[in-house]
């Protein structure tokens, strides 16, 4: 639910920014800052602020971003990206991903041989992750007056996860997949993940050279 308020005001934008004749086209940009709103509130990974410039010459554009983890973790991620615009709005992508991240988190412990919850430990500990991804994507890229920018993008590639914790060998392998503490499991056990990596997202901005 946290998300409709953001998504409201994001439509509010688009329509403020939106040319009055139908006819009108929207324009182009050679540079442009964006950020990326919906990072700020990004469940179970946390929070991340994220600022992307991209540089467009020609049919062929640069984007290169880099993101500050803060709050309830700590640590960096960057992605380096191709685009081929098909035209003025339309483009074709490969994003390279790459994150560094460090937090510390509770989880259950399993102390007995059969998963009792009478018989557990909320254990606090460390986690720290590196995570590479290649992926292609499709968005659009819209400048209205006033140069306001709105890209929209989706995309699929493939993810790969290493993840290391502060647990002994016993206790990282005898995390439980239970109900409440699933995505503990899923993010937080110590191991190496290969995934698809699926890519949905918006980024709003200002463009900065015509």
């Amino acid at each position: 639910m946290k998300l409709l308020p953001i998504i409201f005001s994001l439509l509010a934008l688009c329509s403020f920014a939106q040319p009055t004749d139908e006819n009108e086209e929207t324009y182009d940009q050679r540079l442009s800052v964006k950020i990326s709103p919906l990072s700020f509130i990004t469940p179970y990974t946390g929070p991340c602020a994220k600022l992307s410039v991209e540089y467009k010459p020609s049919h062929i554009a640069f984007q290169q971003e880099f993101g500050m983890f803060f709050y309830s973790s700590k640590g960096f991620e960057t992605k380096s990206e191709v685009k081929y615009y098909t035209h003025a709005e339309e483009y074709f992508s490969i994003e390279a991903f790459y994150k560094n991240q460090r937090y510390t988190t509770p989880d259950i412990i399993d102390t007995s041989d059969t998963y009792d919850q009478d018989y557990v430990i909320l254990h606090p500990f460390d986690v720290w992750k590196n995570v590479g991804s290649l992926s292609f994507k499709y968005g659009t890229l819209k400048v209205f007056r006033y140069g306001f920018v709105t890209d929209i993008y989706c995309g699929i590639g493939i993810r790969v996860q290493q993840t290391h914790n502060s647990l002994s060998a016993e206790d990282n392998a005898s995390m439980p997949p239970t109900s409440d503490y699933g995505p503990n499991l899923i993010l937080d056990k110590a191991r190496t993940l290969v995934y698809p990596n699926i890519v949905l997202g918006v980024k709003i901005g200002w463009r900065i050279l015509k």
